[in-house]
């Protein structure tokens, strides 16, 4: 089947990136921080529900 997968704006990926060297550059002692970057998830033909109620799905990205 068709698997399910993630999405993601690699524009905005690129963009940020730069946004946060040049941050870096200029204030190179700032401590660092996490950056999330929002993305879509696309359920195909390899989804299906859990066969018991013990099954657990994590999904991250």
């Amino acid at each position: 089947p068709p698997l399910s997968t993630i999405r993601q704006n690699f524009d905005d990926i690129g963009r940020i990136a730069m946004e946060k060297l040049v941050e870096r550059m200029a204030n190179p002692d700032a401590p660092a921080e996490p950056v999330h970057v929002p993305v879509d998830y696309i359920a195909r033909g390899s989804v299906a529900a859990p066969t018991s109620s013990k099954a657990k799905i994590h999904l991250t990205a």
